[in-house]
């Protein structure tokens, strides 16, 4: 049973989509329209949705909402992540980035899906910790932020 406050709205997905968006422009390369997109375009609140963009530059892709992390709350997974150029701090920008997302929506994990050798050493770092499931890893959002503020990067 769905609870109604983890419900997402319109709203929220368009103002999160947009964000992900401007630090994509601002971070990443300023492409000159928007890259990421909403994979479903529904009118009503929803308790998932997913953002995609793949472009030269980058390749990210996003679940929000009731995951495989915790049935009954608001998580956001990092299903694909990469970047043509690494190792100059988009992934540790890209957490920053959704650490906010997810304090002002009130998303509790964050996760990485599907980790290969590369991105596990990544979600390691960060204090991630292994999922029941071996290959993806989840992070309360405080505890990241926590995690975050100490490496100062």
């Amino acid at each position: 049973m769905t609870c109604q406050r983890n419900m997402i709205s319109p709203e929220e997905r368009t103002e999160i989509l947009d964000t992900i968006n401007h630090w994509l422009h601002e971070q990443i390369f300023p492409y000159k329209r928007p890259s990421a997109q909403l994979c479903e375009q529904v009118i009503t609140p929803v308790n998932a949705f997913r953002i995609i963009t793949n472009k030269k530059k980058f390749d990210l892709y996003f679940r929000f909402g009731q995951t495989w992390v915790k049935n009954e709350e608001k998580t956001i997974v990092i299903a694909r992540i990469g970047f043509e150029n690494q190792r100059n701090g988009y992934g540790t920008s890209l957490l920053k980035l959704l650490t906010k997302i997810a304090k002002k929506y009130g998303y509790n994990y964050i996760a990485i899906e599907s980790v290969n050798s590369n991105s596990r050493v990544f979600a390691l770092n960060f204090g991630f910790e292994e999922h029941i499931h071996s290959s993806n890893y989840y992070i309360s959002t405080d505890k990241l932020i926590s995690k975050l503020a100490i490496r100062k990067c």
